[in-house]
């Protein structure tokens, strides 16, 4: 459990690493590279002292846990499940716990997103974030009312389809549903509507492409402030945007929790 500077969560939680989308912007993939000799000694350092490896040697079928192939998988961004992570305390203050800002769940093994749901249940007092480029993977499984689900749309022509699961998207009922607009490569106005119209978010979030920089253009983010203003849906700017465009309303706004099954 970190404290996070992502601006509309307070703490990452991050179970798995890993990712097979290979973007090219991809901030998680550098720093898992960059970590990945430092979260292997942690990782078997905490397996030999906790004695956990014989609970969990069965549910990583990719890493086994030798040293070797751990250390591969995360250097390489495969999926990959960090039982020292998994079993980290979560704060006593109700928090908004992002759960997968170092991985893509869509690649999770079923046991890894089973194991995490269990986990999510005893702790009703957290909210817990989740985002997929693919949302589909959302009717695979029960998430409890607590966990609010996100889509992340780069390209609207490539995310905002209904193969890519949007309708089945739309059909959940019991969880926050809300879409993250970063880093917003591409922009169709038509598009958004469209998306808006099946998903019925209940929240958006716009931020810039941070390394390299590059903030999406201001008329594209000031459409989606305008059509959401107007479904009533609540809008979070990040910080980066304002690194572009300082004179940005400054909206900071969540959801309300649904509290009925």
């Amino acid at each position: 459990m970190a404290k996070t500077k992502i601006d509309w969560c307070d703490y990452t939680w991050n179970p798995v690493w890993g990712c097979l989308n290979n973007c090219s912007f991809c901030y998680a993939r550098k720093i898992a590279k960059r970590f990945a000799e430092n979260m292997t000694i942690k990782e078997f350092d905490y397996l030999e002292k906790s004695f956990a490896r014989p609970k969990y040697f069965h549910i990583n079928s990719i890493i086994l846990y030798d040293k070797y192939d751990f250390y591969n998988s995360l250097d390489k961004f495969l999926p990959t499940f960090i039982v020292s992570n998994f079993e980290k305390n979560f704060p006593k203050k109700p928090s908004r716990i992002f759960v997968n800002s170092m991985s893509e769940i869509y690649f999770w093994e079923k046991e890894w997103m089973e194991l995490v749901l269990e986990k999510i249940k005893k702790y009703p007092q957290h909210i817990f974030m989740f985002l997929t480029k693919f949302p589909q993977v959302y009717k695979k499984y029960n998430f409890p009312k607590n966990c609010w689900l996100g889509i992340t749309i780069t390209n609207m022509n490539i995310n905002c389809n209904a193969d890519n699961g949007l309708l089945d998207f739309g059909e959940i009922k019991n969880n926050v549903k809300f879409i993250s607009f970063e880093p917003l490569l591409d922009f169709n106005f038509f598009d958004f509507i469209s998306c808006c119209m099946i998903i019925k978010p209940d929240w958006i979030i716009i931020g810039a492409q941070t390394n390299p920089y590059k903030p999406p253009k201001r008329e594209w983010v000031e459409k989606i402030i305008e059509t959401a203003k107007k479904q009533n849906i609540p809008i979070f700017l990040k910080d980066n945007l304002y690194r572009a465009y300082p004179d940005l309303p400054v909206l900071k706004e969540f959801p309300e929790i649904k509290i009925n099954n």
